[in-house]
């Protein structure tokens, strides 16, 4: 009866660092739980421990598995390097209950997948180890979710594309390890309660005839496809799709060519239309009908590929994609500080600008409530100008129409004088007319009288006759060239008085029109100094404000030079320390190498020791 092996408080177990792409060995206690052997190893390779975790490889008959924290490492039924050791050198068979595993890795416990949020495919990475309902939680803290599709919806195109998974278990559990499209789906419609939120995935379905070029010289056979999530089924047609005549398994598929390396044996008119899948066993060269069916499928045989793949196919593909959603991470970061600072840079630019204006409102207020003032000042003293006209205005028309009445009462006066100097005239005339006819009656009767007495005085008499005629002529021609002179000053004066009046007239109109003129040249002169000076401050504005243009374009252009001085700065400090980093990486890579080899020989010299002793 075969002896029980050894027991070991310890056993030694090769973990492989996936980042790194080395093995290196470890010593763990069988009882110790897996997150203190996590611990461990995240404390020797200065990784974090959150980020990474212990995960256990995959074979042909099992799929890849992490290793759950909380249970103990006996539990997955590890063996270690000495137990081995020990029962080859008994010649003992190992153990049909443990499993043979040459050693378990250490990688990175968050994968790359595609994640439709308010109906955008965004690149996110999620916990591998973590259940569906921790990624929600996580989807919806981390994100602003404003929509999410009903089951109603999601279901209405088909339910073959899409899977609804389970919130107790991971995507892994559920035959999910390679890259996936997630979507946020929600059992009520319009609801975005936690607790009406699940996760679908959207799977890889297509199908249609291809042409799949048979081995050796056999013709190409037209078949019809079907591809469903992870199996890419032909049948003889459409119609008969009850019978099988074949499959490809796609976690068997390592590549899907777009070019097939050789067209020789291809139609010349499809070439364009031929692709290729490659999987372990064989290589399978297929003919879609046109351009668009073949990216269509190229498309849908590449989401399953990656979705499906084998571990080990899948391995380095996903560790590109966490690198580079990682580069990507920190990038979107850099972008978010320069976008931050350029926003701070814009609000302080910004505010400036408001304060700037706000300034210039001020002055533009004050300059207005200056103007305004300066309005008001010359409206009153305009006002007040046409107020003292109106009155001067209405003394001179009273003054006219006084002189008017005065005139009227002259030409009154002068009529009834006319007419008291006709009738005194008249009546003088009359009355000396009459003494001066009954003088010459007395004379002519005292000349009766004396005519006879004194014939010879006749000739006297009659000469005095003659001589009072005349004088008679003479008065009468003295008082009518005494009353046309008196008439003729009498229409002087009127005429003086109406010229006056005429003059007086003239001269208002004349100050009229000039005192208009002057308001005319006063208001133009004041309008033209307004222009002048609001051409002046607009001028004076554009200077100052071409001043401030190029005062602010030479600063951003200074704080640009600065900040790309300082990015430069930087960049060569970043690199001077990833050369540092790399440099030091490189030599304690070369001094763990040469631990390692110093360790290994040890190792061997001592193995070799003990056998020595043990023979």
């Amino acid at each position: 009866m075969a002896k029980a092996p050894p027991k070991f408080k310890e056993y030694t177990l090769r973990v492989k660092l996936v980042d790194k792409k080395v093995f290196k060995p470890f010593k763990f206690n069988p009882q110790d739980t897996v997150k203190n052997a996590c611990i461990r190893v995240a404390e020797a390779t200065s990784m974090l421990v959150d980020s990474y975790g212990l995960f256990l490889p995959g074979t042909e008959d099992a799929a890849g598995q992490w290793l759950r924290e909380d249970y103990p490492l006996d539990f997955y039924g590890f063996e270690g390097e000495e137990v081995k050791r020990v029962r080859e050198s008994k010649g003992q068979p190992l153990d049909p209950n443990k499993r043979a595993v040459d050693f378990i890795e250490w990688r990175n416990k968050f994968r790359f997948v595609k994640l439709n949020i308010n109906r955008e495919n965004q690149g996110i990475l999620v916990d591998d180890t973590a259940k569906v309902g921790t990624i929600i939680d996580n989807i919806i803290a981390e994100h602003s979710v404003q929509i999410a599709i009903d089951e109603e919806s999601l279901f209405a195109n088909g339910e073959d594309e899409v899977e609804v998974l389970s919130n107790d278990m991971t995507l892994r559990e559920q035959g999910y390890h390679g890259e996936c499209i997630l979507g946020l789906l929600t059992k009520v419609r319009g609801s975005q309660k936690r607790s009406d939120m699940g996760l679908y995935i959207r799977l890889p379905i297509f199908e249609s005839y291809l042409s799949r070029k048979g081995s050796g010289l056999n013709p190409w056979k037209k078949r019809w496809y079907t591809l469903r999530k992870n199996k890419l089924t032909n049948y003889k047609s459409e119609k008969d799709t009850k019978k099988e005549l074949g499959n490809i398994m796609m976690k068997t598929c390592r590549e899907i060519k777009r070019t097939p390396a050789s067209l020789s044996d291809v139609p010349k008119k499809q070439q364009h239309c031929c692709f290729e899948i490659v999987t372990a066993a064989r290589t399978y060269k297929m003919l879609a009908k046109n351009t668009e069916e073949k990216e269509n499928w190229i498309t849908q045989l590449e989401l399953a590929r990656k979705m499906f793949a084998e571990e080990a196919d899948i391995e380095e593909y996903l560790l590109q994609q966490r690198k580079r959603l990682e580069d990507e991470i920190r990038r979107k970061k850099g972008d978010q500080e320069k976008i931050q600072r350029e926003k701070e840079e814009k609000e302080r630019i910004e505010r400036e600008r408001k304060e700037r204006e706000e300034r210039e409102r001020q002055e533009a207020l004050e300059r207005r409530r200056r103007e305004e003032e300066e309005r008001k000042r010359i409206q009153e003293a305009l006002d007040k100008k046409r107020r003292e006209e109106e009155e001067l205005y209405m003394r001179l028309a009273l003054e006219e129409s006084e002189l008017a009445r005065e005139f009227g009462e002259l030409e009154e006066e002068l009529k009834a004088l006319e007419g008291r100097k006709s009738r005194e005239q008249d009546e003088e005339m009359l009355r000396l007319l009459e003494e001066q006819q009954r003088e010459m009656e007395e004379e002519l009767r005292r000349l009766e009288n004396e005519m006879n007495e004194l014939g010879d005085e006749k000739k006297s008499v009659q000469d005095r006759m003659n001589a009072s005629i005349s004088i008679e002529d003479e008065v009468s021609r003295a008082l009518q060239s005494e009353f046309d002179e008196q008439l003729r000053l009498a229409e002087e004066e009127l005429r003086k008085a109406e010229e006056e009046a005429r003059a007086n007239k003239k001269q208002k109109q004349e100050e009229e029109k000039q005192r208009e003129e002057a308001e005319r040249k006063q208001r133009e002169e004041a309008e033209r100094k307004q222009r002048e000076e609001a051409e002046r401050k607009q001028r004076e504005e554009a200077e100052r404000k071409q001043r401030e243009e190029a005062e602010r374009k030479q600063r951003e252009e200074a704080e640009r030079k600065q900040r790309e001085e300082a990015e430069r700065k930087q960049r060569e400090e970043a690199e001077r320390k990833q050369r540092e980093e790399a440099e030091r990486k490189q030599r304690e890579e070369a001094e763990r190498k040469q631990r390692e080899e110093a360790e290994r020989k040890q190792r061997e010299e001592a193995e070799r020791k003990q056998r020595e002793e043990a023979e």
